[in-house]
Formats: structure tokens, sequence, C-alpha cells
């Protein structure tokens, strides 16, 4: 029995907001017991200082009487008359007895030698009720020259008024017990609902995601630790939306570009295993050329699928842009000896990129625009820094882009050259906007084409 509610109780426990309520009543409960230790300790202090007070009070008036028996020589009931009712007053009920042990004077005889108005104060104080009872009083001792010449009994009647006090300030210490701990829970549920709304709403947007609805996100608002962890989740399900978009994107290219040469091969395969055309050299070699066609769609089909990998991670850093360049421009001066690089490049020009995506960048750039001059021409590579970025083109002397080209240069598998594939472009123009740039192109007044990437600072 004892186990299974100790398990139900932390299964209870088991959730962040069950944890963090339980704390702030935990946090509660201190706070009440630490109010109820400091009422305990400030009526004991008031008890004390009552006690004190009465105590001075009580020598005070045993001092007067002994000073009127000193006056007299006697006990003189008409002359102890006033200080007996000034000691009711101050809350003692006082009695005088002589050596026999004979009553001299007590409050009731007191007020009775008073005026009528005096006894009408003394009667509201008392509120009806003359103490005559001295069984519960306290003795003293009273003296004159070191001889005892009587004794006073007290009876402390502010004790009522002491246990009024008590009781009001326990009635009202409950009363605040209760509001401030019926506060202290609302809030508490409150403040636990509150704290831990943010991670419900992650929790059901990757619920959401998990469930294929790929447009879950998480409001950003709240503590600085909550709207981190809600721009978090929302780049994670914006890249993987993005992966999920490309990948659909690549499948479709794929079935698009692949379909053509195995339509193909298949028509020639079932003419010559029906006897409609001969397998000779001819249709044979035929072939082969749509097998490497579709090897060579396989090949830029994976180049593609690494460029957007590559895109999705990118490592930004400072990079010397001529110092950079000049390796890249030199491979290919070994390689096309018959064009005439030219790098015109600041020496101080710096951009913030992932180095391998911008050399990927650059070769495919330069690779084109050789391709365009194919033969003797010139290639050149320029920059320009603003304070908003750099932006890079590369020029060239060749045959230009066909104006009915342009509006489609950078689309997957278009190409305006007789035997490209139609990735180039396509990988440069992802991996310049993963970088947050852009990428235009033209034709040169005079002659050839440009290409020209802005990437921003």
């Amino acid at each position: 029995m004892v186990w299974g509610t100790a398990s139900m109780a932390l299964k209870i426990l088991d959730t962040l907001k069950s944890r963090l309520l339980a704390l702030l009543l935990l946090i509660a409960l201190a706070g009440l017991s630490s109010g109820l230790l400091v009422r305990e300790l400030i009526v004991r202090d008031f008890h004390s200082f009552i006690s004190g007070r009465l105590e001075d009070r009580s020598y005070w008036v045993m001092a007067r009487l002994e000073e009127e028996y000193a006056t007299n020589g006697k006990w003189a009931p008409s002359a102890l008359a006033d200080d007996v009712v000034l000691a009711y007053m101050m809350g003692l009920a006082v009695r005088v007895n002589d050596m026999e042990n004979h009553q001299v004077i007590d409050i009731q005889q007191a007020v009775e030698q008073m005026s009528s108005k005096m006894k009408k104060l003394v009667f509201s104080y008392a509120k009806g009720h003359i103490v005559s009872d001295f069984s519960t009083s306290t003795p003293y001792p009273l003296f004159h020259h070191g001889k005892e010449i009587g004794q006073l009994d007290i009876v402390y009647t502010s004790a009522a008024k002491e246990h009024l006090f008590v009781a009001r300030s326990n009635r009202l210490l409950l009363f605040s017990l209760l509001a401030v701990g019926s506060l202290t829970v609302l809030l508490s549920i409150i403040l636990s609902r509150r704290i831990t709304a943010p991670v419900d709403r992650l929790t059901k947007a990757a619920e959401a995601l998990q469930g294929g609805e790929a447009s879950a996100r998480v409001p950003v608002y709240g503590t600085r630790e909550f709207k981190a962890m809600a721009e978090t989740f929302n780049r994670m399900a914006n890249a993987l939306d993005a992966q999920e978009t490309l990948r659909k994107r690549l499948l479709t290219n794929a079935a698009h570009e692949l379909r053509t040469p195995l339509t193909v091969m298949r028509l020639q395969v079932e003419q010559m295993a029906d006897g409609m055309v001969p397998a000779d050299t001819e249709r044979l070699t035929a072939l082969m050329g749509e097998m490497d066609r579709f090897r060579g769609v396989l090949g830029a089909l994976d180049d593609l699928s690494q460029a957007e990998a590559s895109s999705m991670s990118l490592k930004k850093q400072p990079v010397r842009f001529r110092s950079f360049m000049e390796p890249i421009v030199e491979r290919f001066v070994l390689s096309a000896q018959e064009v005439a690089f030219s790098l015109d490049v600041a020496d101080g020009a710096m951009v913030v990129a992932d180095p391998d995506s911008l050399s990927q960048i650059m070769f495919n750039l330069i690779g084109n625009a050789v391709k365009a001059v194919d033969g003797v021409g010139q290639v050149i590579v320029r920059s320009e820094l603003s304070d908003s970025g750099i932006a890079i083109s590369v020029e060239d002397s060749g045959c230009g882009i066909r104006e009915e080209d342009l509006p489609f240069i950078f689309e997957r598998f278009y190409s305006g050259f007789p035997h490209g594939m139609g990735i180039g472009l396509a990988i440069v123009k992802e991996l310049v906007e993963a970088h947050g740039g852009t990428m235009t192109a033209g034709n040169n007044s005079d002659h050839g084409a440009y290409f020209r990437v802005f990437l921003p600072s």
C-alpha cells in the first residue's frame, strides 16, 4: 500500500509542471512557516514586555503605599484610596493587609471613596466589574525602615486584555495564512503553467512535425532561454523542410532526366530483340552513347545532391580573395593556354564565405567562360567592394548568351552548350543563395558574356 502510494506520487511528479508547482508550494510553505515562527517570537516578546512593565508598576505602587505609611505613621485607608484606584487604572487590582493580616483597603473600598465622576470612569474601565477575588493574587511584603509593615496582594487585570490581543492576533494570522496560502497556490499554478507553456508548445510542434505537418512552428516569445529554444526549433524545422523540398526536387529531376535515355535504350534493345533492326556496330555504338548519357545524368545528379548538402552546412570565414583566386586561375592558365586570363582584384579585398563552396563557384564560372571562348580569347575576374559586401564578376570574350536562353540559364538541366548537362550554373546559384547572396548574368555590350555574384559581408 505504501509502495503503491509512493509510486503514484513519483508518477505525478514526473512532469516539469508538477515539479515546478511542488517547488513553488514548498517555497510558500517555508514562507508561511517562517511567518508562524516570527509570530511566536513576537508573542513571547510581547508577554515578556508586559510582565516587565507590570512588575515595574507593582514596585511603583509598593513605593507609593510605603511612602503613605511613612507619612501617616500608620495605615490610613483614606490616604491610600487614590493610589489604589490609580494602580487599578494601570492594570493592578490591589489589596493592602496589615501585619495581623487584616484588610486595610482593597479596590472596591477605594472606589467607594471616589467621587461619582471618578466612579463612572473606573466602572467604565472595568466594564462594570470590579475585582473582588484575590485568591490568585501575588503577595508582596511592605517595609518601613527595614521592618515589615504589611502585605500587598496584586491581581493583574490587564491579563485579560493581553489574552484578547493574542486571540485577535491569532485570528488575524489565521486569516492571513488562509488568504496568502490560497493566493500562493493560485499563483503557483498560474506560474507553473506559464513557465511550462513554451515547453508544451514545443512538444506539440515536434509531435506535429513528426506526424508530417511540415509547417509546424513555435511562436518566438517569452524569456530569453525560451526564445532561443523556439528559434532553434524553427531553424531545425526550416532545415528539414528545405531538405525535404530538395529531396522531392531531386527525385523529380532525376525521374525527368533518366526517363529519356532509358526509353531510348529500351526501344533500341526491343527492336534488336525482335529482329526489326540488326545489332550491328553502329547501333551498339548508339546504344553505348545513350548509356554514357545515362551515366552523365547520374553523375550530374550526384554533383547536385553534394552541392545541396554543402549549402546546408556552410562554414563561413573571412577569405583574402586575391590570394584565394590566384591558384585557381593558375590551374586554368595551364589547361587553357590559348585563353588570356586577367585577375582584377585588389590586394586587400575580403569575402566572407565557405572556402570549399567559393572554390566550387569560381571553378564553375571560369570553366563556363573558357568553354564559351572556345579558343583564343580572354577571361577576366573582377571584384568590387562596398559597405554591404563584395561583387565578383567573371567576363569572357566568347560567343555570349542567346537572348532566349537568358531567363533559363540557372534552371536545372537547362544548358546553352550542345553537350552540357545544365547542372553547373544551378549548383553555383544554389551555393550563392546559401551564402545569402544573389547572382545575375548578361551579355557585354561588345561581345562575350558576364556572370556577377554578390556576397554580403
